[in-house]
Protein backbone atom coordinates (compact mmCIF):
# COMPACT_ATOMS: atom_id res chain seq x y z
CA UNK A 1 0.00 0.00 0.00
CA UNK A 2 1.08 3.50 -0.91
CA UNK A 3 1.86 6.24 2.01
CA UNK A 4 -0.85 9.09 2.54
CA UNK A 5 1.64 11.29 1.78
CA UNK A 6 2.99 10.12 -1.37
CA UNK A 7 -0.82 9.67 -2.67
CA UNK A 8 -1.37 13.61 -1.63
CA UNK A 9 1.30 14.35 -3.84
CA UNK A 10 -0.41 12.19 -6.87
CA UNK A 11 -3.71 14.16 -6.46
CA UNK A 12 -2.13 17.38 -5.82
CA UNK A 13 -0.47 17.03 -9.73
CA UNK A 14 -3.79 16.63 -10.94
CA UNK A 15 -5.07 19.86 -8.94
CA UNK A 16 -2.60 22.34 -10.08
CA UNK A 17 -0.83 20.53 -13.15
CA UNK A 18 2.61 20.77 -11.33
CA UNK A 19 4.93 17.42 -12.30
CA UNK A 20 5.80 14.51 -9.73
CA UNK A 21 9.70 14.75 -9.55
CA UNK A 22 10.07 17.89 -11.43
CA UNK A 23 8.15 20.48 -9.42
CA UNK A 24 6.08 18.67 -6.94
CA UNK A 25 7.47 16.87 -4.42
CA UNK A 26 6.51 14.30 -1.13
CA UNK A 27 8.73 14.23 1.99
CA UNK A 28 11.52 16.21 0.58
CA UNK A 29 12.44 18.99 -1.98
CA UNK A 30 15.38 18.95 -4.46
CA UNK A 31 17.81 21.96 -4.40
CA UNK A 32 16.76 23.64 -7.97
CA UNK A 33 15.92 27.16 -8.87
CA UNK A 34 12.49 27.00 -10.20
CA UNK A 35 9.08 26.98 -8.80
CA UNK A 36 8.83 24.06 -6.64
CA UNK A 37 6.13 22.78 -4.29
CA UNK A 38 7.07 20.14 -1.47
CA UNK A 39 4.84 18.15 0.87
CA UNK A 40 5.86 16.99 4.09
CA UNK A 41 4.30 15.23 6.82
CA UNK A 42 4.37 17.21 10.36
CA UNK A 43 2.04 15.14 12.97
CA UNK A 44 -1.20 13.59 13.73
CA UNK A 45 -2.89 11.60 15.88
CA UNK A 46 -5.97 8.99 15.97
CA UNK A 47 -9.68 9.45 16.60
CA UNK A 48 -10.04 9.88 19.98
CA UNK A 49 -13.10 7.30 19.67
CA UNK A 50 -10.29 4.53 18.25
CA UNK A 51 -12.06 4.96 14.59
CA UNK A 52 -10.13 3.81 11.47
CA UNK A 53 -10.32 7.72 11.27
CA UNK A 54 -6.97 9.26 11.57
CA UNK A 55 -5.93 13.10 11.18
CA UNK A 56 -2.51 14.15 9.69
CA UNK A 57 -0.80 17.17 9.39
CA UNK A 58 0.86 18.06 6.33
CA UNK A 59 3.04 20.78 5.30
CA UNK A 60 2.89 22.89 2.02
CA UNK A 61 5.77 24.26 1.22
CA UNK A 62 6.30 26.43 -2.26
CA UNK A 63 9.47 27.98 -3.18
CA UNK A 64 10.12 30.36 -6.33
CA UNK A 65 12.34 31.88 -7.51
CA UNK A 66 13.54 35.54 -6.18
CA UNK A 67 12.04 37.33 -9.19
CA UNK A 68 8.99 35.28 -10.46
CA UNK A 69 7.14 36.17 -6.27
CA UNK A 70 3.84 36.16 -8.13
CA UNK A 71 4.29 32.57 -9.51
CA UNK A 72 5.19 31.31 -5.65
CA UNK A 73 1.95 33.29 -3.85
CA UNK A 74 -0.35 32.55 -6.46
CA UNK A 75 0.63 28.55 -6.47
CA UNK A 76 0.44 28.52 -2.23
CA UNK A 77 -2.81 30.30 -2.63
CA UNK A 78 -4.06 28.26 -5.28
CA UNK A 79 -3.55 25.34 -2.92
CA UNK A 80 -4.84 26.31 -0.23
CA UNK A 81 -8.53 27.50 -1.50
CA UNK A 82 -8.61 23.91 -3.08
CA UNK A 83 -8.00 22.22 0.24
CA UNK A 84 -9.73 25.04 1.95
CA UNK A 85 -12.94 22.75 2.95
CA UNK A 86 -12.49 19.95 0.80
CA UNK A 87 -14.51 16.83 1.87
CA UNK A 88 -15.06 13.13 0.76
CA UNK A 89 -12.88 12.80 -1.80
CA UNK A 90 -10.56 9.55 -2.37
CA UNK A 91 -7.08 8.83 -2.98
CA UNK A 92 -6.32 5.24 -4.30
CA UNK A 93 -5.85 3.74 -0.66
CA UNK A 94 -7.29 6.25 1.14
CA UNK A 95 -10.64 7.81 1.99
CA UNK A 96 -10.40 11.12 3.18
CA UNK A 97 -12.83 12.76 4.82
CA UNK A 98 -12.05 16.65 5.06
CA UNK A 99 -9.50 18.70 4.45
CA UNK A 100 -8.83 21.73 7.10
CA UNK A 101 -5.83 24.32 6.93
CA UNK A 102 -4.67 25.08 9.90
CA UNK A 103 -3.37 28.57 9.08
CA UNK A 104 -3.51 30.63 5.77
CA UNK A 105 -0.13 30.90 3.68
CA UNK A 106 2.76 32.68 5.14
CA UNK A 107 5.74 33.70 3.33
CA UNK A 108 8.83 33.02 5.22
CA UNK A 109 10.77 35.33 3.59
CA UNK A 110 13.81 34.37 0.91
CA UNK A 111 15.46 30.94 1.71
CA UNK A 112 19.38 30.26 1.73
CA UNK A 113 19.57 30.43 -1.70
CA UNK A 114 17.50 33.41 -2.11
CA UNK A 115 14.09 32.11 -3.20
CA UNK A 116 11.08 33.41 -1.70
CA UNK A 117 9.24 30.82 0.57
CA UNK A 118 5.48 29.88 1.98
CA UNK A 119 4.10 27.59 4.00
CA UNK A 120 0.98 26.61 5.52
CA UNK A 121 -0.10 23.59 7.34
CA UNK A 122 -3.43 21.27 6.61
CA UNK A 123 -5.35 18.53 9.18
CA UNK A 124 -6.55 15.82 6.34
CA UNK A 125 -8.85 13.26 8.66
CA UNK A 126 -8.70 10.04 6.33
CA UNK A 127 -8.43 6.45 7.13
CA UNK A 128 -7.60 3.37 5.02
CA UNK A 129 -10.07 2.73 1.78
CA UNK A 130 -12.27 -0.20 2.60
Amino acid sequence: MSDLLTEFRDHLAGVTGLTVGSNLFAGHMPDQSGLACGLFVTGGRTAPDNTAWRYTNIQVKVLAPPDDYDAGRILVFTIYAWYWGATNFTLPNYHVYYTRPIQPPYQLGLDERGRMEWVFNLEVMNRDKV
